[in-house]
């Protein structure tokens, strides 16, 4: 997620020419964040450029890869309609394989805001419910999730920055590829030359 900085056309295109010259025979399964919401109409724009819809499943021996986009940067309208029931009936029908889900967004209570110094969490309302609902109830699920921007050496001063069992199964966060954070005195302060994608 967060394939831009602000969602624009302009911005999507450059992605895809990215993704074309430095990836052109392996695939990138990508999925919106809350940036590329920032123009409307994302979930018909997000094929354009990334040859993917707004959420899919990918399969890989007996592993299923499940990837969920967002639609909306507002607390409680995340998804677009229809998606978690989607994510529910996937889930359902792969109870007995492994679940690796990937969303920018990350559980309003889970890892990967080490020390509390991300407030922008967005989750909220009866889809948090029901998300949450899913998570404990399928066992067989890892959340991969980013949002938080944390660097992975956080976990030296919050053992919840980066992994942990916040549901029925496990939760990981992802650091940020670009603008990764961290802090020295409790204070969130970017690393602008710092990528730790």
């Amino acid at each position: 997620g967060d394939l831009t900085q602000y969602g624009t056309d302009a911005e999507l295109q450059a992605y895809k020419n990215y993704i074309g010259t430095y990836s052109p025979n392996v695939p990138v399964y990508a999925i919106s964040g809350n940036h590329d919401c920032r123009v409307a109409n994302i979930a018909n724009r997000i094929s354009t450029y990334t040859n993917q819809p707004l959420y899919y499943s990918v399969e890989q021996d007996d592993d299923v890869f499940i990837m969920l986009g967002i639609v909306n940067e507002a607390e409680g309208s995340l998804f677009a309609a229809g998606e978690l029931q989607w994510f529910y009936e996937t889930l359902e029908a792969n109870r007995n394989k492994r679940c690796f889900v990937f969303m920018h967004i990350r559980p309003k209570d889970g890892c990967g805001n080490a020390l509390g110094l991300y407030t922008n969490h967005l989750w909220g309302g009866t889809e948090r419910t029901v998300f949450e609902s899913l998570l404990n109830h399928y066992p067989n699920v890892i959340l991969f999730h980013g949002h938080s921007h944390t660097k992975l050496y956080m976990q030296e001063y919050d053992e919840t920055a980066n992994y942990g069992k916040d549901f029925a199964g496990h939760s990981v966060h992802i650091p940020s590829a670009t603008l990764p954070t961290y802090s020295s005195n409790g204070e969130r302060v970017y690393d602008d030359n710092g990528s730790e994608g």
